[in-house]
């Protein structure tokens, strides 16, 4: 009678064999699954940062200063020049006129009967024609029909010369007025004491009196003018600043 126990199938065994101790004359091994291995690389580091400073741009240089106006009266041979650039140009008329006056101040003259040099100040200045000869120029100033006012006047009468009455409130000697600078072809007429002697024929001139604050827009001025030999003073139309 055959054994109740059969020896198991291959097939059985191959099933088995990773239960059992090798019973089917097979043997196992349990492999265990592969392990994951995680690889983590770290970040590049980042690029070093580059400041780059320029060096400081050199300050721009200074606006150069504005010439000084140049003003040439016309009208007889040679030309009167004053300055060094620019033009404004004066056309002479006969007899007495004041042709104009300057929007800038040169610095001819001081505070003082016989002050003929600068101080550092500039004056208030006109150009005129005139008829020589000539020994005597007074500037006064008026109101807007030409009778004198305000009690300001420059002149070439200086030291003891008696003044002219000419209602400006100086009657007495040149001393107590301030001197009138009086140039011509870039010399400068008045002698040291501040008299002129302007000889026959046409005159352009740049006349200058230190400022008292009268020489401003609204301003009215007059002219005199003293001939040698001649009894009284002639004056000039009235002209404003």
């Amino acid at each position: 009678m055959p054994s109740p126990f059969r020896a198991p199938s291959r097939l059985a065994c191959l099933v088995m064999s990773a239960i059992l101790t090798p019973a089917c004359g097979l043997s196992a091994t349990l492999v265990p699954p592969p392990q994951t291995q995680v690889v983590v690389s770290a970040p590049p580091p980042p690029p070093p940062v580059q400041v780059e400073v320029a060096a400081p741009a050199p300050p721009p240089p200074p606006p150069a200063a504005p010439p000084p106006p140049q003003v040439v009266v016309v009208g007889a041979p040679p030309p009167m020049v004053v300055g060094q650039t620019g033009t404004i140009s004066i056309t002479m008329s006969p007899g007495i006129a004041i042709v104009s006056h300057l929007p800038i101040g040169f610095d001819m003259v001081g505070k003082g009967d016989s002050a003929v040099h600068p101080d550092g100040e500039p004056d208030g200045t006109l150009a005129a024609s005139l008829e020589g000869p000539i020994d005597g120029l007074i500037l006064v100033t008026t109101d807007a029909s030409g009778a004198p006012c305000c009690h300001q006047q420059w002149d070439t009468v200086v030291g003891q010369d008696p003044l002219p009455h000419i209602g400006s409130g100086f009657d007495g000697t040149g001393d107590s007025t301030f001197v009138l600078g009086v140039m011509e072809k870039n010399v400068l007429r008045n002698d040291p004491t501040g008299r002129i002697a302007l000889g026959p024929g046409k005159h352009g001139v740049l006349l200058t009196g230190s400022s008292t604050g009268f020489f401003h827009p609204g301003q009215f001025f007059r002219l005199m003018v003293h001939h040698p030999g001649a009894a009284e003073w002639g004056g000039s139309p009235v002209f404003g600043w």
